[in-house]
């Protein structure tokens, strides 16, 4: 796909700010484009140049990414970790700096927060919290025909993402759980079996995802009460391996 084609779909932001969230996952802030709107639970999609020339660019320089806040957070934020054996897109945002310019495009959101009188089961694998994070904050300003939400985030390194803030959220009614291994994880998600009729929102790898769909699914967890941040193919896939 060249510059020009990107360039027609894309939007124009600008790198606010820069934050290290623990050790090799940074945040980065844009500007929100004047007109781009989202809800909890959107991705978009980044390219990380400002598309100068016209020569062509690979799919290996764009991501799909999880949107990490709620507009009136008076930004656009992604969260990803950048380790030693970067791919080009994450050496290229390893190297940015606050105020350089990127494109945005490709809004959706797969996880919206249903408001249908069921209990919300968020189950997410490391950096994957950043999904939950602006459902969890949408949930606390407006919390009716939710009946309760349960967040169950597992990162075998500890570093926990976004912890202090979560937990903050508990005085609102929010019940966190950070673990650090899966058999940990599937003993909160197994405190979660008592509520009546839950829906599970779950995001991370796709071994991550077959592997806790399965053990949702032995457990008599309806296969059309668990979503994923995945299009209908991928899905379809994912309980396909189960």
């Amino acid at each position: 796909m060249k510059k020009t084609i990107f360039r027609i779909i894309s939007k124009s932001v600008t790198l606010q700010e820069i934050v290290k969230e623990a050790t090799d996952t940074f945040t980065f802030k844009f500007d929100i484009p004047k007109g781009t709107s989202w809800a909890a639970g959107s991705n978009l999609h980044l390219l990380p140049s400002g598309l100068d020339g016209d020569t062509e660019i690979g799919k290996e320089t764009v991501r799909h990414l999880s949107i990490i806040n709620l507009p009136d957070e008076g930004y656009i934020g992604i969260t990803t970790r950048i380790r030693e054996q970067a791919s080009d897109f994450k050496k290229k945002l390893q190297k940015a700096q606050p105020g350089d310019t990127m494109r945005i495009f490709g809004i959706k959101n797969h996880l919206p927060l249903k408001r249908d009188n069921h209990p919300v089961v968020l189950i997410s694998m490391g950096v994957g919290i950043a999904t939950m994070r602006p459902i969890i904050l949408e949930y606390v300003a407006d919390q009716s025909n939710i009946p309760e939400i349960i967040n169950i985030n597992v990162d075998s390194s500890g570093g926990f993402i976004f912890k202090t803030e979560l937990e903050s959220t508990e005085k609102h009614g929010v019940k966190n759980h950070f673990v650090k291994s899966r058999t940990e994880m599937k003993k909160a998600i197994e405190t979660t079996f008592q509520l009546k009729d839950a829906r599970y929102y779950m995001v991370g790898s796709d071994g991550f995802l077959s592997d806790t769909a399965g053990f949702l699914l032995k457990n008599d967890i309806e296969q059309n009460k668990i979503y994923f941040d995945k299009h209908q193919k991928e899905i379809k896939e994912i309980f396909g391996n189960i």
